[in-house]
């Protein structure tokens, strides 16, 4: 199940873990007992991990140590 992030109206904000037909139902705020709706941030990261792929930033040569 995704995550996702809930605000109130006091300003509380946490995530919660749900099914996506479920995501634009009201979250209870877990401070306040009120009723939360859904916040929209950017997409998440992709990581990237030498040695795994091809990497999308420009490879610079370090020096060896001999």
């Amino acid at each position: 199940m995704p995550i996702y992030d809930y605000k109130c109206c006091l300003g509380h904000v946490w995530e919660e873990r749900r099914k996506a037909d479920d995501r634009n139902q009201p979250a209870t705020c877990p401070i306040c007992k009120r009723d939360g709706t859904l916040t929209f941030k950017s997409a998440p990261r992709v990581l990237w991990f030498p040695g795994t792929t091809r990497s999308p930033f420009k490879e610079t040569k370090i020096g060896r140590f001999e």
